[in-house]
């Protein structure tokens, strides 16, 4: 378990009967990171496998790092995630589970109205609608060139769980983005902004969202108590914190 907490960048806990310490730890040590992207400049670049090494000024600083690295051509074709999908979307969106950060995106939920009544798991219910804004960073995305554009595959992921941690619904569809150019460019500064609606029922306790990137299979996720009230100048804030979406 040493070699694997080293090899993958963390830390691991022995013989502790202080579990909460632990736990405080590991929350506080990650909470806090760097993304760093290795470019290889070489013309010929295969897939294979490295290493890699931190090194810090200070002496008395350590900076836990992955030690391994993978190398794949940015033109090597997509495999079928399909798999991986499903399996992330089994575990990475059970209710309670730690929050994912491989993938950084921002969400904004919004409620759209009040409850009506709705059919959510095959009972009429009462829904609350929701709209949701994302925000993902362009650079972690792995893109695939699509002809004279760069395209982008995600996966959107929506569950809502009762009070005894059980499934209220859960919603997930596939987007591809094929951007041009100048689109490409104003992701990369900007971000990759998505849009989802969902229904909710109305006495749900928490909403899990996550977003999967299928061409890097990176992950992320949060998780949101419920209700959500939506602020009083609601036209005026969503101006300000997204730009307009493009239908596709």
């Amino acid at each position: 378990m040493g070699d694997v907490a080293e090899a993958t960048g963390g830390k691991a806990f022995y013989n502790t009967n202080g579990i909460q310490q632990a736990v405080e730890a590991a929350v506080e040590q990650g909470s806090s990171y760097y993304m760093f992207h290795i470019l290889q400049t070489t013309a010929a670049l295969t897939a294979s496998s490295g290493s890699c090494e931190c090194r810090m000024r200070e002496r008395d600083i350590a900076s836990p790092i992955a030690a391994g690295t993978n190398a794949e051509p940015p033109e090597a074709p997509v495999k079928d995630t399909g798999e991986l999908a499903r399996a992330i979307g089994l575990h990475g969106m059970q209710h309670g589970a730690p929050e994912s950060h491989q993938l950084v995106f921002a969400a904004r939920v919004v409620p759209a109205g009040k409850p009506v009544k709705g059919s959510a798991a095959q009972k009429k219910v009462e829904v609350q609608h929701y709209a949701i804004d994302y925000a993902i960073a362009g650079p972690q995305l792995g893109l695939t060139p699509s002809g004279k554009m760069q395209r982008a595959i995600l996966d959107l992921m929506v569950s809502a769980f009762n009070d005894d941690g059980s499934i209220a619904t859960r919603t997930a569809f596939k987007t591809t983005s094929d951007l041009k150019p100048a689109a490409y460019r104003d992701m990369i500064i900007g971000g990759l902004r998505m849009h989802q609606d969902v229904d909710v029922p109305a006495n749900a306790v928490s909403l899990r969202l996550g977003v999967l990137d299928e061409l890097s299979r990176h992950f992320g996720s949060l998780e949101l108590p419920l209700p959500l009230k939506a602020p009083p100048d609601e036209v005026a804030a969503r101006a300000r914190a997204l730009p307009s979406i493009e239908p596709d």
